[in-house]
């Protein structure tokens, strides 16, 4: 059935047809491979709030 879908031609203006979930499964796919986008003030406000309780090792992680 999802092949029959897929096979489907797409509606002017759109590249092709997609089933419900399957752009949140194609994110999440990119996303396991490559790592979330973060912005470096949020690694930062991570980085420190670990060293604010202690958490030297998962500071260092988040970066200097």
């Amino acid at each position: 059935m999802i092949e029959r879908l897929l096979a489907l031609r797409p509606v002017e203006g759109a590249d092709a047809v997609e089933y419900p979930g399957q752009a949140g499964a194609k994110l999440a796919r990119i996303r396991r491979e490559c790592g979330i986008p973060i912005e470096e003030s949020e690694l930062l406000e991570v980085r420190d709030t670990c060293r604010a309780f202690g958490l030297d090792d998962l500071a260092a992680r988040a970066g200097e």
